[in-house]
């Protein structure tokens, strides 16, 4: 009875985290572009071309974007905030602009999730999923 008392106190321990969230994060991911918005001056937003193959890479607190068809990149930095709850949040600093990064996942109907990486910059916000 003893033991069987300890197996179910241990199967209870091991099976307490299954549920939860796992944190996310912009590291451990190869994020590619699925939608770039850019603002205009007049405050107009249009979308850039989907059939940009621009991909985003992040460690240790460096981040670049590459532009897989003309070979061009740009480098910046992010900073975590916070993370909790399934959501990341950093400030980031990117081609001579300032903003904020985001992880988090992106749910679908049927429940199916995929991390999602926003990149919001002061005149463009790029959409990345892994």
């Amino acid at each position: 009875m003893k033991r069987f008392l300890l197996t179910i106190a241990a199967a209870l321990i091991l099976l307490s985290g299954c549920g939860q969230k796992q944190e996310l994060d912009m590291e451990h991911h190869a994020w590619q572009a699925t939608s770039i918005l850019l603002t205009k001056e007049d405050g107009t937003v249009s979308e850039i071309d989907r059939d940009l193959d621009l991909a985003c890479t992040a460690h240790g607190g460096m981040l670049t974007l590459e532009n897989r068809s003309s070979g061009e990149s740009w480098e910046g930095t992010y900073t975590l905030l916070e993370n909790k709850s399934g959501t990341a949040i950093y400030t980031l600093s990117l081609a001579g602009e300032e903003g904020h990064a985001i992880v988090s996942e992106t749910t679908y109907q049927d429940r199916d999730a995929d991390p999602t990486l926003v990149l919001n910059l002061e005149q463009v916000v790029l959409y990345f999923q892994d």
